[in-house]
């Protein structure tokens, strides 16, 4: 009796074994039977290798240079035609000859298909890197924990657009501007006037300086990514102070003289800077207020265009953008600023800073053109790297569309001469 009562609680153990079993089974299609169950701990997060590896090429290469397309065939000939042979299509419709019966032959049209490389874009991109001392603030660390400054994160974004020009086939120049050149600077400014000469001093021509240069993507890679290793060229050097309006005058005369005679009559501008309140802004003899809503600013426009030919500081940046926004295209200002300074320095110590500088586009740049064509030609975002990527490739990102606006294919609208973005 004990024995049959052993046994059958034995059987039903079995089955509950196995109905356990099954239940398992159910849950998991993907569980080994027999094997032992493993409880998975969160893996921790992983690096993100190199950064700027993983940044610099976020606009891949659509196409490299050299390769061949159909680009469309030329006719070269006649030659026979054997019924069954050769396709009924390209026998030539109308003959001499009666209709022909099977096994006569009579002429076709022969064609040769003709490669060559793809025409590029034909456009061209300018930009302009804040090089003044306070670009060397950090913004963070990347994955081996090495700080890393707001201005090696300008150069990671000039690298993304020589990549996104050399997709779209268009060329490019990069400047940079401070308070002093050390007397390092490339295609000086040749001129008589007083003006233009002092931009030796305050500007430099980094890339771009003739037709070969402005289609030599691996060049300009190379020197930028030299300079993230420490071994890099002079002319990315600091600059020491901030003249904004020098850098953008620059700008204005590269498209002037150096671009004069050439293909390209027009050009958008990317403006690279950490837009300090003491390194651009809109003095405030130059506004008033909506009942003295510091987000609701008036330009004086007319005074602001007096006073800002001779300026080689903030006044003078508006009324060069302007200039250039009307001759060359569009000026697209990207402020990039670490963190703690972004809302100590702009959010908190300058209430409405932000709100004068879109004002400038909108009143002044835009005169008076519909809103919507200006107001996202300003773009500020604060910045922060980590061994994760921080959220530079949310900025990088936002610059691409820039480069798809080049090829007809982005949604940003930032008015201006010649492209419309």
């Amino acid at each position: 009796m004990v024995e049959d009562e052993s046994e059958e609680k034995e059987i039903q153990q079995t089955e509950e074994d196995e109905i356990t079993q099954e239940a398992w089974w159910r849950e998991s299609a993907f569980v080994i039977e027999d094997a032992p169950h493993v409880i998975m701990q969160g893996a921790p997060i992983p690096k993100v290798g190199n950064l700027f590896d993983s940044l610099k090429d976020i606009v891949p290469s659509l196409r490299q240079d050299g390769e061949l397309t159909l680009l469309g065939r030329t006719f070269t000939g006649f030659t026979e035609w054997i019924p069954g042979v050769d396709p009924v299509g390209e026998m030539i419709s109308e003959s001499w000859l009666p209709p022909l019966p099977p096994a006569v032959t009579t002429r076709m049209r022969t064609f040769e298909d003709e490669e060559g490389e793809l025409p590029g874009g034909g456009g061209h991109l300018n930009m302009m890197v804040d090089l003044s001392g306070s670009m060397s603030r950090p913004i963070g660390v990347n994955d081996s924990f090495q700080e890393m400054s707001i201005k090696k994160a300008a150069m990671l974004m000039c690298h993304i657009l020589i990549n996104g020009c050399q997709a779209g086939g268009h060329t490019f120049a990069i400047g940079g501007y401070g308070s002093d050149s050390n007397n390092i600077t490339a295609a000086k400014v040749k001129s008589k006037e007083p003006y233009w000469e002092r931009l030796n001093s305050y500007t430099r021509l980094i890339w771009g300086a003739n037709d070969p240069q402005r289609r030599d993507y691996q060049g300009a890679k190379a020197l930028i990514e030299n300079e993230y290793s420490d071994s890099g060229n002079e002319l990315w050097d600091y600059m020491h102070g901030t003249r904004s309006g020098a850098g953008m005058a620059r700008m204005y005369h590269y498209m002037k003289e150096m671009m004069k005679g050439t293909e390209i009559t027009s050009a958008p501008c990317i403006f690279l800077s950490d837009c300090l309140p003491y390194d651009l802004t809109i003095q405030s003899k130059f506004y008033d207020l909506i009942d003295g809503n510091v987000d609701r600013p008036v330009l004086k426009t007319m005074k602001m265009e007096k006073e800002g030919k001779a300026s080689y500081d903030s006044t003078g940046f508006w009324y060069w953008a302007k200039k250039y926004s009307q001759e060359f295209g569009p000026v697209i200002l990207i402020q990039m600023i670490d963190q703690r300074n972004y809302k100590k320095r702009i959010t908190e110590q300058n209430p409405g800073y932000l709100s004068l500088i879109q004002a400038g586009f909108v009143q002044f740049i835009g005169e008076g053109r519909p809103p919507n064509e200006y107001e996202k030609c300003f773009m500020s975002e604060p910045v922060f790297m980590s061994a994760t990527g921080g959220n530079l490739v949310k900025v990088a990102g936002r610059m691409n569309e820039f480069i798809k606006n080049m090829n007809g294919e982005g949604e940003i609208c930032c008015g201006g001469k010649g492209i419309s973005f």
